[in-house]
């Protein structure tokens, strides 16, 4: 288990989760999660084929 993949989507549904109930006008941080998301997951492909 990657604990910082599982961590960004993490925040990542909780942040969609409270724009969906109302709670912000607009979803703050998706940008940043979802960038950090991609880098994260490329990351770890690039990892593999090195290790």
């Amino acid at each position: 288990m990657d604990w910082p993949l599982a961590l960004i989507l993490l925040l990542l549904v909780l942040t969609l989760g409270a724009w969906a109930a109302g709670w912000f006008v607009y979803p703050f941080g998706l940008l940043v999660l979802a960038a950090a998301t991609v880098a994260r997951i490329l990351q770890i492909l690039s990892g593999k084929k090195h290790g």
